[in-house]
């Protein structure tokens, strides 16, 4: 599975627990004490794994971004190389022939 498709699908299960938690959350006012205890126990497992969710999500978007740098870093060499040997074929073309 790719890293975007993977990322996606952890946005798509972010996305659907947050709103099950915000739909039970406007409910719990209407709970008996034992349901509440119930449900402030798998909140508090929901924001855990919200968090690690996010965490992980975050250090997805932090090798995405090293490997483009990689990329964009080698190719800015390579780039310049080849600037520098058209120059030079071009300064060589452009010399007065006698």
């Amino acid at each position: 599975m790719s890293d975007k498709h993977q990322q996606q699908k952890q946005a798509t299960l972010l996305k659907h627990l947050s709103q099950i938690k915000q739909e039970l959350a406007l409910q719990a006012h209407l709970m008996t004490l034992e349901v509440k205890d119930e449900w402030q126990t798998i909140e508090k497992r929901l924001h855990e794994i919200e968090r690690q969710a996010e965490h992980s999500l975050e250090e997805l978007i932090q090798k995405v971004g090293q490997a483009e740098e990689r990329f964009f870093v080698a190719n800015e060499q390579e780039l310049d190389a080849l600037v520098e040997e058209l120059k030079a074929l071009k300064s060589k073309h452009e010399k007065p022939r006698t």
